[in-house]
């Protein structure tokens, strides 16, 4: 089956998401049980969302007539009320005609459009038409009618047709373009009046303008408030970056010090992964350079530092293009800068910086979280995306390489990448320490699942009095926390992005038998096996980040993520 919306090149990159892919099957039964549940799939550009809905796509058409998708790529098809109405129209009988499997070019044209559904004999097709082209042939046309008409065409054909179709519509924030038109103010409230009454339609809705659609579907005061379910989509773990990394340099398939360290420097992001990889591959086939953790860093510099990276080119697209979205441009690109250098700042701290009120400040941080390049954590600011954070520490200083750069002249910026990484995990480390010991205050003969521990059967929680930073004498060593009180845990928390190893458990081991204490490690993205062994051996108990999520959830303690 050709399918002109997804080629096998496409397809081959597709790694995992089969839990996203497992949630969106769920969903798509309860269509076909004639309970439609809306979808809102929101994540950074180029994590993977379009890619995702065309494996979806691509694997309803191979089921079976049930389900029919519909895709529209909103980005493409906001310019006017009418230029939106017609690809919305022309896409559905696309879809409904074809299942994909041929180019839509005469679909997007209103009188070519018509030869097709009327070659076609579809009189639901024809009759939508018809209509569309009469209103687009007056001098004024009625936008009104054509949104309606658009929007109510595909719970129409089905119940006409006794069929179910899934309308995915990507890159959906777009929609609020048509709202710079008078007539058509309310677009997002005539929607949601269609979404409310087909029984035989179901919506995924995607965007990459994560806070726009966001408040689009969370804010009481929207239309479209509480009729989503919300799917975030994040970075790969480890495992799926290791299957996209063997994708593109099978020969890297078996060292797992490579595909940390890549990882490490990309958070999974797909795209990141994708072009770190290729800049990679080439020079290992060019110059023969081995493939290393090193060829990685200098790969990642080059890629994100030089004007023919395609990191470089997205981080710089991103970066102009919400820039350009946000009010005051310099202002905001101060605060970048400053972020970049400086992460986890509260609004008062950046207005000493820049010399500007505590509420100018709180405005400027504002704006940049409205289009997606910060995020407010308990009052302090972040870099959405870490990456793109050095990008700007690096760029606005003025610093570029080119792909021709010899590693010598690299190491400095390699070695303030490293910098870079270890100061942003250190910072959340800390924070991370404090908000353990705020959950151990909190313990107080709770029984909880031993699971959140990594222990079978159920755990009761002692109660302490005493829960503080702990200073051996001499400053032999530290630890997180030692509570004290029905019992005395030591208490370790390792907050960065690779696995804890032996060697971190066994110095960890070591403080708390000093201190004849219970051990429980606090490892955000878990153990290596040979410290999951150890870990067992010892009666140590372990949490990750998800664990530790819950118990605070559990416990009715307020955790920051």
């Amino acid at each position: 089956m050709t399918l002109y919306f997804y080629p096998p090149d496409l397809r081959q990159q597709f790694v995992d998401r089969e839990r996203e892919l497992q949630q969106l099957a769920h969903y798509l039964d309860q269509l076909r049980a004639g309970r439609p549940t809306h979808v809102a799939l929101f994540g950074l550009r180029r994590i993977g969302k379009t890619l995702l809905l065309k494996e979806l796509m691509a694997r309803l058409l191979a089921e079976g007539e049930d389900v029919v998708p519909i895709y529209v790529d909103l980005s493409e098809s906001c310019a006017s009320p009418e230029h939106f109405a017609t690809a919305y129209i022309g896409l559905t009988a696309y879809w409904f005609l074809t299942r994909g499997q041929a180019l839509p070019l005469p679909y997007f044209d209103p009188y070519t459009l018509y030869a097709q559904v009327a070659s076609a004999r579809e009189p639901i097709l024809e009759e939508a038409v018809r209509q569309l082209n009469q209103e687009l042939d007056k001098a004024k046309p009625n936008r009104h009618l054509l949104l309606e008409l658009a929007f109510g065409l595909p719970a129409h054909l089905a119940q006409e047709r006794g069929m179910r179709f899934v309308v995915i519509l990507d890159e959906f924030q777009e929609i609020r373009t048509l709202e710079n038109f008078t007539d058509t103010r309310n677009v997002v409230a005539i929607f949601r009046a269609n979404l409310q009454h087909q029984s035989r339609v179901a919506y995924f809705l995607a965007g990459s303008a994560i806070t726009a659609l966001s408040g689009m579907i969370a804010d009481y005061r929207s239309p479209l408030f509480v009729q989503l379910v919300q799917i975030p989509l994040g970075g790969f773990d480890r495992d799926s970056t290791a299957a996209l990394v063997a994708h593109w340099l099978p020969e890297a398939a078996q060292n797992s010090f490579l595909t940390e360290e890549i990882y490490a420097l990309t958070q999974g992001h797909p795209f990141y992964i994708t072009a770190l990889c290729q800049r990679m591959g080439a020079y290992h086939e060019t110059a023969d350079r081995p493939l290393t953790p090193q060829l990685a860093r200098e790969s990642f510099v080059v890629e994100t530092l030089s004007h023919t990276g395609a990191i470089y080119e997205l981080c710089r697209y991103v970066h102009d293009v919400a820039l350009h979205r946000a009010t005051g441009y310099a202002s905001l690109k101060a605060v970048l800068y400053i972020l970049a250098t400086e992460e986890g700042l509260t609004a008062s701290a950046v207005s000493r910086r820049l010399k500007v009120t505590p509420g100018t400040a709180r405005n400027y941080l504002r704006w940049l979280v409205e289009v997606d390049l910060v995020i407010e954590k308990d009052k302090h600011y972040y870099f959405r995306d870490p990456v793109l954070r050095y990008w700007v520490a690096m760029v606005t200083r003025g610093i570029e390489v080119t792909p021709a750069a010899p590693p010598v002249d690299l190491m400095t910026l390699i070695e303030e990448l490293d910098l870079l990484y270890q100061r942003a995990a250190t910072e959340l480390g800390l924070a991370k320490e404090s908000q353990v010991r705020e959950l151990l205050r909190a313990f107080a003969g709770q029984t909880v699942d031993g699971a959140l521990f990594g222990l079978s059967g159920k755990i009761t929680l002692p109660t302490f009095n005493q829960v503080e930073p702990y200073v051996a004498p001499a400053d032999v060593y530290e630890l997180d926390a030692l509570a004290e009180g029905d019992e005395r845990w030591a208490v370790e928390v390792k907050w960065r992005n690779r696995r804890a190893d032996y060697n971190d458990l066994t110095r960890f081991y070591a403080k708390a038998l000093d201190l004849d204490a219970r051990s429980w490690f606090i490892a955000k993205t878990g153990l290596t096996p040979s410290a999951q062994t150890y870990a067992r051996e010892k009666d140590i108990l372990v949490s990750t980040e998800r664990e530790l999520q819950a118990l605070a959830q559990r416990l009715g303690v307020r955790f920051a993520k």
